[in-house]
């Protein structure tokens, strides 16, 4: 049987996470750049003035931490769908690629603080296609 649908499903979550690692890169990037943080921080407080200085420091500091997480966390998740993908080529072991698709989309989905959670929906389907779509039987001769 042909799990071209499956691949096809977990090359598009694999897309999509990398994108997300890229994001998770991209404010690891602005942490390190306080100096642009405060610019925009301070028209976003132009903007709406209850906003206090003091709540700067602890936005750099969670941008920081979050984008370390989301990077790392992309970047594994891409390589769990590699590894997926590759068992289901041939159609080798698609019970363990549905193990690994449907609790790497899960538990990234969480971790990421639910950022994760659009690209981790194409690797959840392409999980459960993996489960519910059986094999054709040998033909006896």
């Amino acid at each position: 049987m042909k799990r071209t649908a499956e691949i096809i499903l977990g090359v598009i979550g694999a897309i999509a996470f990398s994108i997300t690692a890229f994001i998770g890169t991209m404010l690891i990037i602005l942490h390190d750049n306080e100096e642009m943080v405060r610019d925009i921080f301070y028209e976003i407080a132009l903007e709406d003035p209850s906003l206090a200085i003091s709540d700067i420091d602890s936005f750099i500091s969670v941008l920081g931490s979050s984008g370390w997480v989301i990077a790392i966390v992309s970047f594994l998740a891409v390589a769990l769908g590699i590894i997926a993908m590759i068992l289901l080529r041939g159609n080798k072991n698609p019970k363990v690629a549905a193990i690994l698709f449907l609790s790497t989309s899960i538990i990234i989905a969480l971790v990421s603080f639910g950022i994760g959670l659009l690209p981790g929906v194409f690797y959840l389907i392409a999980g459960i296609m993996c489960l519910v779509r059986k094999g054709e039987p040998l033909l006896e001769q």
